[in-house]
């Protein structure tokens, strides 16, 4: 079975291997442990979904999966408080359901923060939730447009 981002990858030039869950992940350590350790846990990224108040727009923010966001951070970013997106939200802007969300695959602009950079490897989510990817960092920039900040703690 190729994944719909596997072709994507391919089209880009970006190497990637794909991790094999066994079972839904949805926090790291879910994704260390089902992946039968096949990852490292400093390398593992989540996308969040945020959705502006005002205008209904959605921004995806990629960090690395053990930083929190800083909302305050968020605020000053947007120059607005922004919400987590609801399940439902998630679906409509990405064609996924949480957990399953892929940066590379977003209707949404991405916002990386400056932690990620400084990571050899990307682990994040493929779009199927018994899949991850893995492609080197300096490779984010050809799968997808995207600006940097400071926005996890």
């Amino acid at each position: 079975m190729e994944l719909k981002i596997e072709k994507l990858l391919k089209a880009k030039g970006i190497k990637y291997r794909i991790i094999k869950l066994s079972q839904t992940a949805y926090t790291v350590a879910d994704v260390v442990k089902y992946s039968g350790g096949k990852v490292k846990t400093e390398e593992i990224c989540k996308t969040i979904i945020l959705m502006s108040k005002k205008n209904g727009k959605a921004a995806a923010l990629l960090l690395r999966g053990c930083d929190k966001l800083d909302f305050s951070a968020v605020k000053n970013l947007f120059g607005e408080r922004l919400a987590i997106a609801s399940p439902d939200q998630v679906k409509k802007v990405t064609g996924v359901e949480p957990g399953a969300v892929c940066p590379l695959m977003l209707k949404a602009p991405l916002f990386v923060d400056q932690k990620v950079l400084a990571l050899k490897n990307i682990n994040c989510g493929s779009g199927h939730h018994l899949y991850g990817i893995e492609f080197q960092t300096k490779d984010l920039i050809k799968g997808v447009n995207y600006k940097t900040a400071n926005f996890a703690n």
